[in-house]
């Protein structure tokens, strides 16, 4: 079985690593320690348009899969949000909002 990524999903990490870059292990630590809700972290999600990901297309989202949204999740993970970020990215991700 080939595990490679296409060229569009390895598109799709490179952009969310990329994104992701502006939020270091400092953001990170203070939401922990704060127990706060990441709000900038996820404006930049919603306004990249990465918040519908495995959203059907007639319903506002990007229409793509669930390997897309877990490959999105992990970049988000790797990025140093660690378990900060990812829940409430998966939910909206895959259709629920806050």
């Amino acid at each position: 079985m080939d595990f490679t990524f296409s060229a569009d999903q390895q598109e799709i990490r490179d952009t969310i690593l990329k994104g992701c870059a502006a939020y270091d292990d400092d953001y990170w630590l203070e939401r922990d320690r704060e127990s706060t809700f990441p709000e900038h972290f996820y404006r930049t999600m919603a306004d990249e348009g990465w918040l519908g990901i495995a959203m059907p297309v007639e319903y506002g989202g990007a229409g793509l899969g669930i390997t897309e949204a877990s490959i999105m999740m992990q970049a988000i993970a790797e990025s140093g949000a660690g378990m900060t970020a990812p829940p409430r990215s998966t939910s909206t991700s895959l259709g629920f909002s806050r």
